[in-house]
């Protein structure tokens, strides 16, 4: 069930008509069961490895809130890379395996080893257990308020990855709705699907088709513009998919983090790390960069340490990539961030750090179109292995020319930057909700219109990250 379809509407109506009929505790019951239901329309094997998931999460972690083991601990996390490494990476020898032996056909297979949404609730439980030993929750969850966190369906396919004591709270308390609430919610909803089905499904059409494969021979410096295209169209399909889950969940009394915060306006890459997937870099800093610099500077005091400088970004953004991808391109791309990170960070070594909120315009500028610059070069490496990165830029060193589409894409990036720029202007994300009566309703119909023709004519893409 596509979150942009009716029927995910229909859904969705449904269950809140249902919901506020109830008392709080059934009201949880219901979530949970509406959660479980809706994963089990992509595949009715997802909810049985879902309650796996949940019980062996739920029991280790309820151990380490009563007596705290640094063994069970790195056991539990392990458990969970493990489990990560052999469903997702490892899915195509265990496939042909079973195969073999004749357990179960290969549709069922795929379906039974790559549930979606998988790499998201690793990283949540990798977060509850490490919690759980810091006994940093008010009160150890029950059993239904976990499995709830785990499986609330708005966040199950794609994130954002949400920290439990946040989640926890929330159910605590009783829901309250007024009508600024479903006023944001709508404009998060409306806000998302313009994103998705008129952003990124529209210029993802126009991409080049082997772009990624086997790049346009005789293209020239035009295949770094397809490479700038393809940010804005992973940029808004996955803030697309975060926006609309936000707003779904607020109805229901549950505030998600914010993903995604004008990315392409950051002035420097330490300021775009806290604006592009701000759930992962957050969990990536708590959980990996932290631990890691602290332990460090244990060792060896001084903010000069060559090791505490390096190692923690480079580290974090190994993580990053391995969890994106097990392959040497991916990890190269997590290399390159990662150098980007402590590079950016040498300045400060010898000079006081100046908030890029103080540095001149012009400067302000041109650290923008360096993080462009940076985020397009290395999707050179996200997208593409070696070989055929060494294709594009052969490739984009010949004869520049223009090629068909990029009149309608320098359209759809130039709105993008609009709604972004709207946004940051006023910092507020439904900043649409205060312009005038008759803009607001213009705006709307205008983008329900859009969505409507766009959905009449073409079947919506899945989401890019709803694999993970």
């Amino acid at each position: 069930m596509l979150i942009t379809s009716l029927t995910f509407a229909a859904f969705v109506l449904g269950v809140l008509a249902v919901f506020y009929l109830l008392p709080r505790p059934a009201q949880l019951v219901l979530l949970l069961a509406a959660s479980y239901g809706f994963y089990a329309t992509w595949s009715w094997t997802f909810p049985l490895g879902l309650l796996v998931l949940t019980a062996v999460n739920y029991a280790v972690g309820r151990r380490l809130w009563d007596r705290p083991s640094r063994l069970l601990l790195g056991a539990g996390i392990a458990l969970n890379v493990a489990s990560l490494a052999l469903l997702k990476y490892s899915s195509g020898f265990v496939t042909s395996f079973l195969q073999v032996a004749g357990a179960l056909g290969p549709h069922q297979m795929l379906q039974l080893l790559l549930p979606v949404g998988f790499s998201y609730r690793v990283l949540e439980n990798i977060s509850f257990l490490v919690d759980s030993s810091r006994r940093q929750f008010d009160a150890f969850p029950r059993p239904l308020d976990f499995a709830l966190y785990l499986a609330w369906f708005p966040k199950l396919l794609s994130g954002p990855i949400e920290r439990g004591k946040a989640f926890f709270g929330q159910l605590a308390r009783p829901v309250a709705v007024d009508n600024a609430t479903l006023s944001r919610a709508g404009t998060l909803i409306a806000t998302g699907m313009a994103r998705k089905l008129l952003v990124a499904d529209s210029l993802r059409a126009l991409l080049p088709v082997t772009l990624f494969t086997d790049p346009p021979s005789r293209a020239g410096i035009a295949l770094f513009f397809w490479l700038l295209a393809d940010v804005f169209v992973i940029y808004n399909d996955f803030a697309g998919y975060t926006s609309i889950a936000r707003g779904v969940s607020l109805p229901f009394g549950i505030e998600l983090p914010r993903n995604f915060a004008q990315p392409f306006f950051a002035r420097n890459f330490s300021e775009l790390w806290m604006r592009w997937h701000i759930s992962l870099s957050m969990w990536l800093r708590d959980y990996v960069y932290l631990p890691l610099s602290r332990a460090l500077l244990r060792r060896a005091p001084g903010a000069k340490s060559a090791a505490a400088l390096v190692l923690p970004p480079l580290a974090a953004m190994l993580v990053s990539a391995l969890w994106h991808q097990a392959a040497w391109h991916t990890l190269a791309w997590g290399a390159l961030w990662g150098a980007f990170l402590f590079v950016g960070r040498l300045p400060s070594l010898w000079r006081p750090v100046v908030p890029p909120d103080r540095w001149p315009r012009w400067r302000q500028v041109a650290g923008s179109l360096g993080v462009v610059a940076m985020l397009t070069g290395s999707n050179l490496l996200f997208e593409m292995d070696f070989r055929v990165a060494g294709e594009f830029l052969r490739a984009a060193t010949s004869t520049a020319r223009w090629l068909p589409g990029m009149g309608p894409a320098i359209l759809l990036i130039l709105g993008s930057l609009a709604l972004d720029w709207v946004q940051s202007r006023t910092g507020d994300e439904t900043a649409f909700r205060g312009w005038p009566l008759w803009a607001r309703s213009a705006l709307l119909a205008a983008v329900l219109l859009a969505v409507f023709v766009t959905t009449r004519f073409s079947v919506p893409e899945p989401f890019i990250y709803q694999g993970f």
